[in-house]
């Protein structure tokens, strides 16, 4: 993980399985902290619901909608112009803002 790859606000973990929140970026990133893999219960965790495979989340520009195929592990979020496959939270969070311009907001 890069330290470009991060924005104030991304969840993180550590060797503990911590959650915590980016509060400051500096390269290079510590080696004890971790991307959280993306899951359902993540997705259910940022707003989202389930809609048959789709994970979905309405805002103000429509419905945001990631596919999770059941036979892969990796999220897909499929437009009409790009397929973007999401491995991580903070990739969702990142991509989920510059789609939306709105934070994802976490619940425990």
């Amino acid at each position: 993980m890069k330290a470009t790859e991060l924005r104030l606000g991304n969840l993180l973990t550590d060797k503990t399985k911590e959650v915590w929140p980016v509060k400051a970026i500096s390269a290079p990133i510590k080696s004890w902290v971790k991307p959280i893999r993306l899951t359902e219960e993540w997705c259910v965790r940022l707003g989202f619901q389930r809609y048959n495979n789709a994970l979905c989340k309405q805002t103000e520009m429509g419905e945001f909608s990631i596919w999770h195929p059941e036979k892969d592990d990796d999220f897909t979020l499929n437009t009409e112009t790009f397929v973007i496959q999401i491995k991580t939270v903070h990739q969702l969070q990142n991509l989920y803002f510059a789609l939306t311009g709105e934070e994802l907001q976490f619940t425990k």
